[in-house]
């Protein structure tokens, strides 16, 4: 069981691992763009690069909720199973 247990905790922190990883990434792109959109030679484009950016700003709002939501379920989820299981065996 400990085996279990430890691989699932391998792969929670593989796939927490990943989301700070990729929130990086965002984080690096905000900043490019932003740094994009304080050039004067960006005119032409800006309204495309603006678009780009409260998108790419938005897309990392949403993935930091969810993370959120993931670690808040990953809580409860022991508890509704026990509940389940508590169930069953009353049944």
């Amino acid at each position: 069981m400990k085996t279990l247990s430890k691989e699932k905790d391998k792969k929670e922190e593989q796939f927490l691992g990943n989301k700070s990883i990729l929130l990086k990434q965002y984080d690096d792109t905000i900043i490019a763009l932003d740094k994009i959109l304080s050039n004067k030679h960006s005119n032409p484009i800006r309204k495309k690069i603006l678009d780009t950016y409260l998108n790419v700003a938005l897309s990392k709002e949403i993935l930091e909720e969810w993370i959120y939501v993931q670690k808040i379920w990953k809580c409860y989820d022991s508890l509704f199973k026990s509940e389940l299981q508590n169930i069953h065996l009353k049944e």
